[in-house]
This record gives C-alpha cells, structure tokens and sequence, in this order.
C-alpha cells in the first residue's frame, strides 16, 4: 500500500499536482503583473490627461491674444 502511495506521488498523479500549483503560482504571478501594468497605465494617463490640459490653455490664450492684435 505504501509502494502505491509513493509511486502516485512520485509518478503521473504527483506529477499532474505539481502541474496544477505550478499554473496556479504562475497565474497568480501573472495577474499581479497585469495589476501593476495597469495602475501605471493609469497613471500615465492621468499625467498625459493633465498635461494635454495645460496645451490647451496655452493654445486657448495664444488664440486670445492673436484676436486681440488682429482686430
């Protein structure tokens, strides 16, 4: 009975387990890399949201100050 047990764990079944927590490890491994991927995504979206609005003012007040001179 003993010799069974071993060979299952040491064979196709320990191998199959061993599989299994490996793709777990590997997917959780995975998914936190996406997580972090994303968070600073968001971030770069953020700064490039915020800078895009400053060029906007700027353009805003150029176009201003081109009517004042023309008129």
């Amino acid at each position: 009975m003993g010799e069974k047990i071993f060979n299952a764990l040491l064979g196709q079944y320990g191998a199959l387990v061993l599989a299994i927590v490996v793709l777990y490890w590997m997917s959780a491994q995975y998914k936190e890399t996406l997580d972090l991927m994303m968070n600073r995504c968001e971030e770069d979206r953020q700064v490039y949201h915020q800078q895009m609005e400053i060029i906007v003012q700027k353009l805003e007040a150029i176009h201003g100050e081109l009517r004042e001179n023309g008129q």
